[in-house]
This record gives C-alpha cells, structure tokens and sequence, in this order.
C-alpha cells in the first residue's frame, strides 16, 4: 500500500510538471497547445517506448511476442491482426505486452526478469535521451515560438514518470507494477512452470491465438499440474478436444473418442455438444446427428457462438443460406465483444459453413 502510494505521487507529480513544461514550451498564448495537443502527444510516446521496450527484451532473450497494445491500439502478432482496444478490454490502462517461452527450456527466470525489465529500461533510456537533447539543442529564442529545450524536458519529463510509475514495486487492483514482478522473479527461483504455463495459456486463448498453435510443451505442463485441481483438468481437457477440431479436415473416429471421453468425466454441457453438433454437421455432413446434439440441452447456450456456428452448419446443409448467413453474423458479433483481437477460429468456421453450400 506505502510503495503503491509512493508511485502515484512521484509519477502524478512528474506528469503534473511535464503538462507545465509543454505548456511554457510555447510561446504566450500558446500555451493551450502544449497543453491539449502535444502533450496527449508526448504521452502516446512515452507508452509506446515503454511497451516497445518490453517487445524488444522478450525478442532478445528468445521469447516470442504475441500481443503489443499501445493505448487503444493493439497488434496480435501470431494472426497478424490489428484491432482497436477499447479501455473496457485493456488489462493496462495506458498498454501491455503479452510474451511467452516457445520452449521449456527458454522459460527460465533470468529470461522472465529481462522481458519484465526491457519496459522501465526504454523508458529511463528515453527520459536520459530527452534531458541530453534539451541540454545540446540550442534554443532559438526570438525566431521560435516553440522553446525546443523546454519541449524535450517535457517529453523526458513525461518518461521518467512512466518508469518510475511502473519500477517501484506495488500493487493496483488486478495488476502489478514490473518493479513487484521482477521482485517476485528474484524470490522464486526456479521459475514456476506449471503455473506460468497456466496463465500463458489463458492469455493466449484471450488475445485469440489459435488453439492448434498453442506450445504443445506448455499443454504438457499443465496436464501435468491439472491431476491436482478439478477446474484445471476440465480446462486443459477441453484445449486438447479443441485442438483435435481446429484443423481442417479433423481425424473423426480420435475427435469423437476425445469428445466421449470428456463427457463421461464431466458430463454433458453447452460446449460439448455444440462441439459434437458442430463435428457432425461440418465433418460428417449429418444434420440429423447434429440436431440431435444440441437438443440435449435447453437453450440459452453457455457458449452461444459455437452454438450458433452449428446452427449455420445445420441450416447451410439443409439448403438454408440466409439462415446460416445470419447465424453467421451473430456468432462474428459476439465473439468480438468478448476477445480482445479477431478471432481466427472463428473465421474458420465460418468459410467451414459457407463450404458446405458446395454440396
């Protein structure tokens, strides 16, 4: 609590004095510039460096890169996605990165701390730059209206309130600073796989990395941990049955052992029969079957989107197309309202269902 109020003071008192520094940049009268329109400026900058900076580490030290949000702007590398990240969606209100081993044996703690680090270094590295820049720029004066040296100093300014807002270890609601995680890597030794390997997961599927493209060692961990913890199991199990379906032309008789199997440890719910439904009309071409899946279960669906992508398989078979069109647009609609980027699985099943008009 000490610590988190001490970053909010020293970074809102540097980013109170930056908003002074843009608006005495300029000349009288003036001011409002500094102040509304290149301020808001400086602060895109100051993120972006920040974020840039934890992209570049994660890259150095052999981590691959998944997500880099900036402000409203995020990038899905995997899917070479752009989408825009409302502040309702972002985890980080100013930006995050989202990295993650490719192998077990990059995922050490040594390589965690310099990803975790590579966002407060830019952002000092940028400050220092900005104070260099005021000091050797020469400042023209009576032929400006723009004090260049004041305007560095407010850009430098703005940065070393982003470091020093995120180095000091502390706690915000859900998040942490870099400062506490890089802490927490330096306790723990080694570095928590099992775990980690959980959180990875869970980010990726929410940043819309698809399913067959998740590391199979990291799967493997969290098999292993999931013996333990009912909730994990189910959670693992249901990566592995979806794995086995996101592909294109999916092995049936091994899908549908996979699909049985879960149902006899778990029971039967809205995902697995929208899965079962969707296999058999999409695959197997059998609306019958299909039908007869998803009414097991009384609507509203936990799932509505697999649930709907079904029905567009169901009523495309049964020469429906506008019905299926339709469907089509609802499950699109709700599954940009709840991930973060374009979900490519999702594309998927929709050309799977519009395929199937050429039967």
């Amino acid at each position: 609590m000490a610590l988190r109020i001490v970053a909010t003071v020293i970074s809102g008192a540097l980013w109170f004095y930056s908003v002074l520094l843009f608006a005495g940049s300029f000349g009288s009268g003036l001011h409002f510039i500094g102040i509304f329109l290149v301020a808001p400026v400086g602060l895109f900058f100051a993120i972006a460096v920040h974020e840039l900076g934890h992209a570049a580490a994660a890259h150095a030290v052999g981590w691959r890169v998944i997500v880099v949000v900036i402000g409203p702007l995020g990038f899905q590398l995997p899917n070479r996605d752009f989408a825009w990240v409302p502040r309702a969606k972002r985890h980080y209100a100013s930006g995050w990165v989202l990295a993650a081993p490719p192998t077990l044996k990059l995922a050490t703690n040594p390589r965690d701390i310099g990803y975790t680090a590579g966002g407060p270094i830019a952002s000092l590295g940028y400050a220092m730059s900005m104070f260099i820049g005021a000091w050797l720029v020469p400042d023209l004066g009576e032929f400006s209206t723009v004090s260049t040296p004041i305007l560095c100093g407010a850009f430098g300014v703005q940065s070393l309130a982003m470091f020093f807002g995120t180095i000091i270890p502390h706690v915000r609601g859900p998040t942490t600073s870099d400062g506490y995680k890089i802490l927490a890597a330096l306790k723990q030794r080694p570095i928590d796989v099992k775990g980690r390997s959980l959180s990875w997961l869970a980010a990726m599927l929410q940043a819309s990395v698809r399913l067959r493209n998740l590391p199979e060692w990291m799967v493997q961990q969290v098999i292993v941990s999931s013996q333990r913890d009912e909730g994990i199991a189910r959670f693992i199990d249901s990566v592995v049955v979806g794995r086995a379906l996101d592909v294109d032309s999916p092995d049936i008789p091994a899908a549908r052992r996979l699909l049985n199997d879960f149902r006899a440890r778990y029971g039967v719910s809205h995902w697995l029969v929208a899965c079962e439904a969707f296999l058999a009309a999409a695959h197997e071409h059998d609306p019958g079957r299909a039908k007869a899946a998803l009414a097991e279960l009384e609507p509203p669906s936990e799932i509505p989107q697999l649930t709907l992508a079904a029905e567009a398989a169901i009523a495309m078979l049964e020469g429906q197309r506008d019905m299926a069109k339709r469907k089509c647009s609802e499950m699109i609609k709700i599954v940009r309202q709840e991930k973060d980027f374009p979900d490519v699985t999702y594309r998927d099943l929709e050309r799977k269902v519009f395929a199937l008009a050429a039967r």
